[in-house]
């Protein structure tokens, strides 16, 4: 069966196969666009060519995604945390304790990104649910849903009784849009039916359906998160 050995391969951060490819940079259909953001978040190589690629052009808003991996190898940087906002900080490599606390102390604008993090990754020794309990975490959808998707069950009680005393969940991020909303919404926390059940897809993050002249490519399945127990290149070895 033919592939979209393309996608496929901007979607793992292949840089050497996907540059092998004749790429129009400033023309991607919504699918390589996808792929190209999946790829930046889990392998550092891949970010740093697209972010040289895109250094003053960002039509794509794909340096964004740059910030987030650097920030996996504890590196924030100044002006981009603020002009190109990141999203996703539940990837792996996860960051150190202290690099959580930084973002939380010094970028508000990041601290439901920051807590849906901290609960996807806590650990036995708790070390990441006691950041969370240190900051005044509202009850929030998508970290609600984080804690009982990973069975997190301390803060996933938290979050529950917090959202009966208000009547509702916020909802500050914007999962499809990848923003944080400045002026949250609501929802009626009857309305939301979540159990504690683990599901390893709350892991999974810019799930593409490759299809390419009406041949699909199979979904790189769940298995693919063994790409994130690679031996990782220092992000210093980048020329970032």
């Amino acid at each position: 069966m033919n592939i979209n050995t393309k996608y496929y391969a901007a979607y793992i951060g292949d840089l050497a196969m996907y540059t092998s490819y004749n790429i129009d940079f400033y023309n991607l259909d919504d699918s390589e666009i996808k792929c190209i953001k999946h790829g930046i978040l889990v392998n550092t190589e891949f970010a740093c060519f697209i972010r040289k690629e895109y250094s003053g052009r960002d039509k794509y808003n794909f340096i964004k995604h740059w910030v987030s991996r650097i920030i996996c190898f504890d590196q924030i940087k100044e002006p981009e945390m603020r002009v190109f906002k990141p999203f996703y900080l539940w990837i792996t490599p996860v960051p150190k304790s202290n690099t959580f606390k930084s973002l939380l102390n010094n970028y508000s604008h990041l601290k439901y990104n920051v807590g849906k993090a901290l609960i996807m990754y806590a650990d036995d020794y708790n070390k990441f649910n006691k950041i969370y309990f240190e900051y005044d975490f509202e009850p929030e959808l998508e970290l609600f849903k984080s804690a009982a998707l990973t069975c997190n069950e301390e803060v996933y009680n938290d979050q529950l009784e917090k959202a009966k005393k208000l009547g509702y969940f916020y909802i500050y991020l914007d999962m499809e849009n990848e923003i944080v909303l400045e002026k949250p919404n609501k929802i009626d926390y009857k309305n939301i039916n979540v159990e504690l059940s683990f599901d390893i897809s709350i892991y999974d993050f810019l799930k593409v359906d490759f299809i390419t002249n009406n041949v699909n490519l199979p979904e790189f399945d769940s298995k693919r998160l063994e790409i994130f127990k690679e031996d990782y290149e220092e992000y210093e070895n980048f020329d970032c």
